[in-house]
């Protein structure tokens, strides 16, 4: 890896119109998602707002959610965020962080909470006034919801909201899309966030337009221009000649304004503060890539069909750089992640509990094998099989069901006839 120092003198200014508490909300998150990757206690936690006092001697965080491990992983990492604050924003004096609740969170789960009994016919008593964030069902609000993204919002952005609609800290999601980006965006609630990693590997479908003749820093619409050429010229039969060469096994490049990690911190936090870095080409599959032509000039539409992992701006780029010029995208949307489809996603706002899928349905894209009572007890002890005497074959993962078509487990393979739990949902006892 190459690249500048990150220090304070080497650091690039935070734009003038960011105020410091935006600035520090940013910093923040980036920092404890870092975190989270080795403490798992952080990987629910996400930052809201971030208040300092007048004098910037304290900063207050405040989080969607606080359990007693998350606080006390806060409380032992507390010195290193104030570091990590100091050496990225330019200050006079590092303020001390102290973390607790939003009480908009708050507020907006007991609304959430009022509404719901409504719903159910229930009576309404008094609330206490500092009754928490609803956790109703924390612990049975397990599945998965296909979620139809809108521009302008960050995938944290919809799980931050998940949690408040399901009453769930327990909320992760898979494939994170671009803040520009719309489509399919899988977010896994309760104990079914331990599968995401496999519906992430899923492959992925999008649309989109690219536009020949300029070049942009994010390879995107919300990037700066960085270079214009007269493509004019190009034709439908030359795009399509140069899709068919980025077409099938080929060697990607992240882009810098990517959460891809080099040396433990995000491209697009480094992006942010001027620097950039030497990344490593990496294997990725295009299915197939469509074009046909858009509706002015110079543009035209895309679909491709890909795996996971594949930068669609990057293949925009490159389509453009093939042709002797530039190009970005626009109006990137996902279609699809498995069989998973934009027709069975539903925006945030229409999110209730009747589109939660079941742990099997989420795992619809893995082979499903249903296992006799006497496996179920070796499965819920968490105990290696023989693959033969259940019929599995290929090379896994499989979901083990029971017979009501219940998740108990998924399994992955190793290199003898036995296979091994990956994931246990219902555990002994």
């Amino acid at each position: 890896m190459s690249g500048r120092r990150h220090d304070n003198r080497g650091a690039a200014p935070y734009p003038r119109s960011l105020r410091v508490n935006q600035v520090l909300r940013q910093v923040v998150a980036e920092e404890l998602e870092r975190l989270a990757d080795a403490d798992e206690r952080l990987r629910l936690v996400t930052v809201t707002s971030v208040d300092t006092a007048p004098d910037l001697r304290h900063a207050t965080v405040y989080l969607s959610s606080l359990s007693d491990d998350a606080a006390d992983a806060l409380a032992e990492r507390r010195t290193q965020l104030q570091r990590t604050m100091g050496r990225q924003v330019r200050m006079k004096r590092t303020p001390t962080l102290e973390f607790c609740v939003d009480p908009a969170v708050v507020a907006g789960g007991r609304v959430e909470d009022v509404l719901r009994r409504i719903r159910q016919g229930g009576r309404l008593g008094r609330l206490p006034r500092s009754a928490p964030m609803s956790t109703a069902g924390a612990d049975q609000v397990t599945g998965l919801v296909v979620v139809d993204k809108e521009a302008g919002w960050t995938s944290h952005d919809v799980v931050a909201r998940c949690r408040r609609i399901y009453g769930q800290r327990r909320v992760g999601h898979a494939g994170t899309l671009d803040p520009d980006a719309t489509g399919v965006l899988l977010v896994g609630l309760g104990r079914a966030t331990r599968l995401m990693r496999f519906l992430t590997a899923l492959p992925k479908t999008y649309e989109g337009e690219v536009v020949l003749g300029t070049a942009t820093s994010t390879l995107d619409a919300s990037g700066e221009p960085i270079g214009t050429w007269d493509m004019e010229d190009v034709s439908l039969a030359d795009m399509r000649e140069a899709a068919e060469a980025l077409t099938g096994p080929i060697e990607q490049t992240p882009p810098m304004v990517s959460a891809v990690k080099v040396g433990g911190r995000r491209l697009h936090a480094l992006a942010r503060e001027g620097i950039e870095v030497e990344r490593k080409a990496r294997p990725v599959t295009v299915h197939r890539f469509d074009v046909s032509r858009g509706l002015a000039a110079g543009v035209f539409r895309i679909e491709v069909e890909c795996s996971s992992g594949t930068y669609i701006r990057v293949l925009a780029a490159d389509l453009g750089a093939a042709l002797g010029g530039g190009a970005h995208l626009r109006n990137l949307r996902r279609t699809a992640i498995g069989s998973f489809s934009d027709e069975d996603a539903r925006l945030v706002d229409e999110l209730t509990p009747a589109v939660v899928l079941t742990p099997a349905q989420a795992l619809r894209d893995l082979d499903q094998v249903v296992v006799s009572l006497d496996v179920q007890q070796h499965v819920a002890r968490g105990l290696p099989l023989d693959r033969v005497p259940l019929g599995i074959t290929g090379n896994g993962p499989w979901g083990l069901v029971n017979e009501r078509h219940r998740l108990l487990a998924v399994y992955e393979a190793t290199e003898t006839d036995r296979i091994r739990p990956a994931v246990v949902l219902e555990p002994a006892g």
